[in-house]
């Protein structure tokens, strides 16, 4: 059964603005209406998502001490 995610939570830099309805602990999304940005993610597809996006994070924290440190 696939449940309701917030696109903010996997891809925060395609979008500006924060969604009102996401809850942000673990992306799921609150919006019973139906919302542009919902993903409708079984577990084992939240899983790989959730997982790149951490490590896309990581990404960006190695980057950022590399230019800090030239």
């Amino acid at each position: 059964m696939a449940d309701k995610y917030c696109e903010h939570y996997f891809y925060p830099e395609n979008h500006r603005n924060i969604c009102r309805d996401l809850l942000t602990v673990n992306g799921k999304c609150n919006s019973f209406g139906t919302c542009s940005r919902q993903l409708h993610l079984n577990k084992e597809e939240y899983a790989i998502l959730d997982n790149l996006r951490i490590v896309k994070m990581q990404n960006e924290q190695i980057l950022a001490k590399l230019y800090k440190q030239k």
